[in-house]
């Protein structure tokens, strides 16, 4: 039987190109180049690694657990907490994030649940001012040229207000 090209119809008679039929089963399967080269790169740089390493002296090579530790840090000083330009203290927020009152925003005229009702609201609704997800306590403390903030604090405040005492 003579021998079959890769572009030759098959001998089989299926019709197709030899080396789309039986000639894919003749293929050398190995390994693929990109494998080879990885697995020489890393050859390699154990190969280099051990060189660099050979000339270093036992001594030098101590381990990173019987090394000394370092002096512990002095605490940090007790600072005053911030005042704006009018002597008032600025509106900061807790650890959490969150903000406990607003400039501009007096809530002596609500009760305990209304001031947490409205607490909650300007803490957990984003700002539309653009400000990138900001809620509207931290834009109305933190940017303060910001006009939308105000407003919609003034709103959360009047629905709030309308809410039975």
């Amino acid at each position: 039987m003579p021998k079959s090209e890769r572009d030759d119809l098959c001998p089989c008679g299926s019709g197709r190109k030899f080396r789309k039929c039986h000639g894919a089963e003749t293929r050398k399967s190995g390994v693929p180049a990109w494998l080879f080269f990885l697995l020489l790169g890393i050859l390699a740089v154990g190969v280099l690694y051990y060189i660099a390493s050979a000339g270093r002296s036992p001594t030098t090579t101590a381990s990173p657990l019987s090394a000394p530790l370092p002096a512990p840090l002095p605490p940090l000083p007790v600072t005053p907490s911030p005042a704006s330009p009018t002597g008032a203290p600025l509106a900061l927020p807790s650890p959490a994030g969150r903000f406990e009152n607003l400039p501009g925003f007096p809530l002596t005229g609500l009760n305990a649940s209304q001031r947490q009702k409205f607490l909650d609201r300007v803490n957990s609704e984003n700002c539309t001012c653009g400000c990138k997800g900001d809620t509207v306590a931290r834009c109305v403390v933190q940017d303060p040229a910001c006009t939308i903030a105000p407003a919609m604090a003034t709103r959360i405040l009047a629905e709030v207000q309308a809410t039975q005492k």
